[in-house]
């Protein structure tokens, strides 16, 4: 049986979240670096390994959840915000004056 082709939007979606998962990682190295923690210590923080933490830092959290960058982002004093853009699809906010 011959392997189903993924989609464009597949492609972009997994391609944009190991950009993230880059820039994540390489603000949580330069973080713990100022903090002078080692990865051994950040991960005791945050009940992980010193191998996952490396990994993340490296970019390769593409599929770490978010419960993870969460607790990082808090050991680090660093939280983050996860939100979706804005919908284009949608209209201008009325602030009121719109309906006169």
């Amino acid at each position: 049986m011959p392997a189903r082709r993924r989609s464009q939007l597949l492609i972009d979606a997994d391609r944009e979240a190991v950009w993230v998962a880059v820039r994540c990682g390489r603000h949580v190295a330069q973080a713990r670096r100022r903090r002078r923690l080692t990865q051994e210590q950040l991960g005791a923080l945050v009940d992980l390994d010193r191998s996952r933490i490396s990994q993340l830092e490296r970019g390769l959290g593409a599929g770490a959840s978010l419960t993870v960058w969460h607790r990082i982002g808090r050991a680090l004093d660093l939280p983050i915000r996860v939100e979706f853009a804005r919908d284009p699809v949608a209209g201008p906010a009325d602030a009121g004056h719109l309906t006169r």
